[in-house]
């Protein structure tokens, strides 16, 4: 299975909430198990910017490094951290994560967030889509990184019927 990135949105609210989307083209429909043999889900590529800044992918097995996804160490991550859900599913789960204070003005930022970011794919049939969601608050403190700077993580793997893969990101640091 071939990965090529494509392109990065980045957008910030209040200086310190922020949504990433990284796109990516497939040779195939990619198994979660294919996308996280990867490092799609390293947090190098919440630096992309341009076609430059790509560096080849990198086999889990064979970095160096253990490198972090938001405050989860990447080698932590298995195919069951995610929830499979569809594109009413997935709007499901995020009012009841926000549910849980909602006068919080961080959460209030993320919902901002995350439905202009759904408004900016809708044309790349994101509501056909299956999605992959990962939120940081589920992991042990064992598989988080010793100084955690971030209020909310949540990663969302998308993909397109069109064969496209999509790393949705949103964060609070």
């Amino acid at each position: 299975m071939t990965f090529n990135y494509n392109k990065t949105y980045f957008d910030r609210i209040f200086g310190e909430s922020f949504s990433i989307v990284n796109i990516f083209t497939t040779d195939g429909n990619a198994q979660l198990d294919d996308i996280l043999k990867t490092d799609i889900l390293n947090d190098r590529f919440t630096a992309i910017y341009s076609l430059e800044d790509v560096e080849k992918f990198i086999p889990r097995e064979e970095q160096a490094i253990n490198y972090l996804t938001g405050p989860i160490y990447t080698d932590k991550i298995s195919t069951s951290d995610f929830k499979k859900l569809n594109y009413d599913d997935l709007l499901v789960e995020i009012e009841t994560y926000i549910a849980n204070d909602p006068e919080d003005y961080v959460l209030i930022s993320f919902r901002k967030l995350f439905y202009a970011t759904l408004d900016k794919l809708r044309d790349d049939g994101i509501e056909g889509a299956s999605f992959y969601y990962l939120n940081a608050d589920n992991f042990p403190e064992s598989s988080l990184f010793e100084v955690n700077v971030y209020d909310y993580y949540i990663t969302i793997i998308v993909q397109l019927e069109t064969g496209s893969l999509l790393r949705l990101t949103f964060g609070n640091d």
